[in-house]
């Protein structure tokens, strides 16, 4: 078996005959796993959203999986229907995430195809601000005239030094999705990290959905957090907000029978013929050190199999598990 794209330092895999690391810490949905409850989840959120849910809400403790669960959904969704803009760093003013949003529009791959004149602000003149309309504040170019200093320089002007107000950045917003309307296409808002949303900028979500228009919405939400999410949410001020969450999900480590299937799954998604095996007695040792939490699963399993090949072994045994773990003694695994 060829080992892809690795250097010599990735020997181990092809002592366990394995193309790639099963047990990667980076989000693939080729290695999602369908656990009980995360299939439960994808089914609850994929038929929401299609049903035009306003807000949907994902939280679950560090690890679970939530970014593995979001790339899967992303990938069972109608690709041609759904305009994607994600928010990685929710931590901002009002302001910044209305910008963000703007950005994400303008830069993103379904602009860029359906768009060959993207749209890069300039400041407005203060004789001309009050005979230009919001589109008027633009100036659009090819693609082939945009420097990367341009670049740069636009995306750290903030919607002040455009000219662009608060007010004046919602109807671009809400022409932008008229526009995905006409196309029978949606934009769907994809928050990670949404506790971190200031209670200001929480508030503006509900503000954001009121841009849609009848009973089939053009922009939707997805919020994907930690469970201190909900608390926050639970304030009697975000009530009106609350109000427009359709789903609230929450996404759960595994259960200590889902452990082994988890473990050959992510094994035979990286090797046809896998020269390796697991002793029984990991299983307890496993699932108490993890407490069932894929990430951690996987930063043990990773170090249990080097440990193995470093000794020439192919059955992982609640030894290589128990040594493995004391390499993490002086971190939080």
């Amino acid at each position: 078996m060829v080992v892809e794209n690795y250097d010599s330092s990735f020997l181990y895999l092809s002592f366990f005959n394995l193309r790639k690391p099963p047990f990667s810490l980076v989000p693939d949905p080729r290695l999602f796993f369908p656990s009980r409850r995360h299939l439960q989840i994808l089914d609850i959120l994929k038929f929401s959203i299609l049903q035009g849910s306003l807000i949907s809400v994902i939280v679950g403790e560090p690890g679970v999986g939530k970014t593995q669960a979001l790339l899967t959904l992303l990938e069972r969704l109608p690709q041609d229907s759904y305009h994607k803009v994600e928010i990685l760093n929710p931590a901002l003013s009002p302001e910044e995430f209305l910008k963000s949003i703007f950005w994400g529009m303008e830069t993103s791959h379904y602009a860029r195809g359906n768009n060959q004149h993207p749209i890069i602000p300039r400041p407005v003149r203060v004789e001309e601000s009050q005979e230009t309309s919001h589109i008027g504040v633009m100036e659009r170019k090819n693609l082939g005239d945009i420097s990367k200093e341009e670049t740069s320089r636009a995306n750290n002007v903030t919607l002040q030094d455009l000219g662009l107000t608060k007010d004046l950045v919602l109807k671009f917003l809400k022409e932008k999705l008229t526009e995905l309307k006409t196309k029978q296409a949606k934009l769907l808002l994809i928050i990670d990290e949404a506790q971190l949303l200031p209670d200001e900028t929480l508030e503006e979500l509900r503000l954001i959905t009121n841009l849609n228009e009848g009973t089939d919405p053009v922009i939707q939400i997805l919020l994907i957090g930690q469970p201190n999410l909900r608390e926050r949410l639970a304030s009697p001020k975000f009530l009106p907000l609350r109000q427009r969450i359709s789903v609230f999900e929450e996404l759960k480590p595994l259960d200590k029978d889902e452990i082994l299937p988890y473990l050959w799954f992510r094994i035979n998604q990286v090797s046809d013929r896998p020269e390796i095996n697991f002793h029984k007695n990991i299983l307890r040792t496993l699932y108490k050190s993890s407490k069932g939490i894929p990430r951690l699963i996987n930063k043990l399993m990773d170090r249990a199999l080097f440990l193995a090949y470093t000794k020439g072994e192919r059955v992982i045994t609640k030894k290589h598990l128990k040594e493995a773990k004391a390499t993490f003694e002086n971190l939080i695994i």
